[in-house]
C-alpha cells in the first residue's frame, strides 16, 4: 500500500514541500495532484509550493512493480504571512519644532501578536509597543524598520525611510558699537537652516554701504565701496534674501542702529 512522506508540511506562506512515495510492493511511478492546481507525473518524489494560506490535499495515484494501481492522500497546512506596514506623523518632522514622531502600526494579513521597531541603525533605539513614539535629536536621513510576528510564528519586515528636517531660524541684532573695544564691534545676523543668503545694508538716503553673500561675513561700520571710510552714527536699513533648508525663500527687512 503506498504512502506519502514529506518534510515539514505545516508552515508559513510561501511553503514549499517535497513529497516522496513509499510503497510495498515497490512503486515505479506516480501521478500527483497537489491541491493548488499543480501536478506531476511519473516521479516518486515531487515538490510543490503554496503561496496562500489554507489546507491542501495532496493525492498520488501509484503504479507498483506488478502494474497494480493504488492511491494515497496527504495534507499540507499553510499559515497566513503577515504584511508589515506602518504610518508616521508628522510626515516630515522638523528638529526643535516637532516634539516626537508617532508611529502607527498598519500591518495586516494575519493575527499579529508582536512588534519590533528599530528607529535608527543601532539596536539601542528600539520598541516592542504596537504604536510607539520616538524623539529624534539630530536632522538627517533615517531608516525605520518594523518586524511583525503572527500567532503562528510567521514574520515580515518593512524598511521605510524617514527624513528629519533641520529647523530654520534667523536672528538679526538691532544695534552695534564699532568702537574697537572687542565687544559688539560688528553687525552680523545669526541663524541656522540657511542654504542661500544675501545681506545688503543701506544708509538713510538709500546708498548701499555693505553687501555680502557669505553668512559668516560681518559689517564693521565702514562703507564697503569706499575703502575704510567710517559710517557715521545713524540708523541703517538692512535687507536679507535667503533660502532655508526646505527650499523656501524669505525676504526680510529691518533696521540697525550704529552707535559710536
Amino acid at each position: 500500500m503506498p504512502q506519502i512522506t514529506s518534510g515539514p508540511n505545516v508552515g508559513c506562506a510561501p511553503l514549499c514541500v517535497t513529497y516522496t512515495i513509499q510503497s510495498t510492493p515497490t512503486a515505479t511511478s506516480a501521478y500527483w495532484t497537489f491541491g493548488n492546481g499543480d501536478a506531476a507525473n511519473g516521479v516518486l518524489t515531487a515538490q510543490s509550493c503554496y503561496n496562500a494560506q489554507g489546507v491542501y490535499t495532496i493525492n498520488a495515484v501509484v503504479t507498483d512493480i506488478n502494474g497494480c494501481l493504488g492511491s494515497t492522500t496527504y495534507t499540507a497546512e499553510v499559515y497566513p504571512k503577515p504584511v508589515a506596514d506602518f504610518n508616521h506623523a508628522p510626515i516630515k518632522p522638523i528638529i526643535n519644532i516637532d516634539g516626537e514622531v508617532t508611529f502607527t502600526d498598519a500591518s495586516w494579513g494575519a493575527n499579529i501578536v508582536s512588534w519590533n521597531w528599530f528607529f535608527m541603525n543601532t539596536a539601542q533605539y528600539t520598541s516592542i509597543e504596537q504604536n510607539p513614539h520616538f524623539q529624534y535629536y539630530e536632522p538627517g536621513n533615517y531608516v525605520v524598520a518594523l518586524v511583525v510576528k503572527s500567532d503562528k510564528g510567521c514574520t515580515d519586515t518593512i524598511l521605510r525611510p524617514l527624513v528629519v528636517g533641520e529647523d530654520y531660524g534667523l536672528y538679526v541684532p538691532n544695534a552695534f558699537t564699532p568702537n574697537a573695544d572687542g565687544w559688539n564691534d560688528t553687525f552680523f545676523p545669526k541663524g541656522f537652516g540657511i542654504v542661500k543668503y544675501e545681506l545688503t545694508i543701506f544708509d538713510r538716503w538709500g546708498e548701499k554701504v555693505f553687501a555680502t553673500k557669505e553668512f559668516t561675513d560681518s559689517w564693521d561700520g565702514t562703507f564697503q565701496s569706499r575703502g575704510t571710510k567710517v559710517c557715521k552714527e545713524d540708523v541703517y536699513t538692512w535687507l536679507i534674501d535667503c533660502t532655508d533648508v526646505f527650499g523656501k525663500s524669505h525676504e526680510l527687512k529691518g533696521h540697525v542702529t550704529l552707535i559710536r
